[in-house]
């Protein structure tokens, strides 16, 4: 009798991991998450969950530093559908200039219908280098319909560089510099480059570039009157004309009146000088001679 309980208990147990074991096997995930974080970076990465079963599904996502403080994580729960994948996203911590390098791990724990773990191994970088990239354009202004070469520089090599071109109307596409682009739209556009290369900082840089109908017209404004009073906006540049230094007839008229008055006072002067050269001597005037005698 006991034989048989013990048989029926041992069969019993064999079902329950007859039952547990394709569903062990049927639900699996996978992490996607960068090699390595640096300071400014937010940790994060993607994840799938996929089963071969439908039904409930309980698990963490969670990451797990031996030197980074962590928060209590949520308990997610999904309907999953046998043959269809769950998709999520999980974003951490933010690295600052206080988080030291080290080693961690992104993990799923699965706890029910199975407990089982998923994890992926990354890194934690405080000694990244910083490096720059630049968008280089011939000029800012264009006529519609120009070819527009972009081209592009940066102080490393093989660095990994990623363009966006946003057009006037606010709509965008992807291209790969260096490239050339047909203008089709009148108004601003701008191109924002991404950098990344493994070990340095992620840098990111815009340039923005003007599409216009035609070429403008430039029209030259004029200050000079040509009047002979240099006044205003007129100097020697724009209104040589009036400006400059040159001879003025009133410097003419000047000198002779300055002249005549020379000869004048200087004829006086010599009419008066004859007279007394011409009195007789002991004359005083009135006639009188200076002994008595008219």
């Amino acid at each position: 009798m006991n034989s048989f309980k013990r048989y029926l208990f041992h069969s019993f147990l064999i079902c329950i991991l007859l039952f547990l074991i394709p569903s062990v096997a049927a639900l699996s995930a996978e992490i996607d998450i960068p090699l390595s974080f640096y300071e400014g970076e937010t940790i994060h990465f993607n994840y799938a969950i996929r089963s071969e079963f439908s039904g409930k599904v309980m698990f963490i996502p969670k990451i797990s530093c031996p030197h980074l403080d962590v928060g209590n994580y949520e308990i997610k729960t999904i309907d999953l559908i046998a043959g269809q994948g769950y998709l999520g996203s999980f974003y951490d911590k933010t690295i600052d200039s206080s988080v030291v390098s080290q080693n961690c791990t992104a993990e799923i724990q699965i706890i029910s219908p199975v407990k089982k773990t998923f994890s992926e191994v990354f890194s934690i970088r405080s000694d990244s280098l910083s490096f720059s990239i630049d968008i280089q354009l011939d000029k800012k202004v264009y006529i519609i319909n120009e070819n527009i070469e972009v081209g592009y520089a940066s102080s490393i090599q093989d660095s990994n560089i990623q363009t966006t071109l946003i057009y006037p109307d606010k709509t965008y596409e992807r291209v790969t510099l260096p490239a050339s682009i047909q203008a089709t739209q009148i108004g601003t556009y701008e191109l924002e480059a991404i950098g990344s290369k493994e070990g340095y900082e992620t840098v990111t840089i815009k340039e923005q570039f003007a599409i216009i109908e035609k070429e403008a017209e430039i029209v030259q404004v004029s200050f000079c009157e040509i009047d002979g009073d240099c006044e205003g906006d007129e100097d020697e540049q724009n209104c040589p004309q009036d400006c400059l230094d040159k001879w003025n007839p009133m410097y003419l008229y000047v000198s002779i009146i300055i002249l005549l008055l020379i000869i004048i006072i200087s004829y006086k002067f010599f009419i008066k000088r004859n007279q007394r050269m011409n009195d007789p001597i002991g004359t005083e005037p009135g006639g009188i001679d200076i002994n008595g005698k008219k």
